[in-house]
């Protein structure tokens, strides 16, 4: 799967999804322009969705041993949260 090149002049990194708290969450640069991860917040969700879409259609054991290794810290993250 190849990503679209966005023309340079429309990366601001403010729009970026790993752009919190005045820094990259990614890269140790604010060189937005030559990043290869530079996505816009509605991009990383569309991203994740159709990610989360095509783990929902695996066979259970699959997405068992997928939430295990990737999500499972998450969940008990959100457990702990909500006691």
């Amino acid at each position: 799967m190849t990503r679209k090149v966005k023309d340079e002049g429309s990366k601001d990194l403010k729009d970026c999804f790993a752009y919190r708290n005045r820094r990259c969450l990614i890269l140790n640069s604010k060189d937005c322009h030559q990043c290869p991860f530079y996505k816009t917040k509605e991009e990383f969700n569309e991203d994740r969705r159709k990610a989360l879409h095509r783990i929902n259609k695996l066979d259970e054991e699959t997405r068992i041993k997928i939430i295990e290794k990737y999500y499972l810290d998450i969940l008990n993250a959100l457990d702990t949260v909500e006691k």
